[in-house]
């Protein structure tokens, strides 16, 4: 797995914290992650795709003019 240098700093400085502060990182991590807002409104921390209003213009029936 490669990582950027930004993660690689994270991870040294994860082992550097002793094993209590890890334990309440990892707590407090797991709780926002699960944590849902109301802004997301979808499951698993990803975004949802709204749906797009209906546009007669857009149809592909023929236009008939007189």
């Amino acid at each position: 797995m490669d990582l950027n240098p930004d993660e690689q700093r994270l991870i040294t400085a994860f082992r550097t914290l002793s094993p209590t502060a890890r334990e309440d990182l990892l707590t407090y991590a797991t709780s926002v992650a699960h944590r849902e807002t109301p802004l997301e409104g979808s499951q698993g921390g990803q975004c949802g795709l709204r749906q797009a209003s209906h546009h007669p213009e857009a149809d592909k029936s023929p236009i008939f003019t007189e």
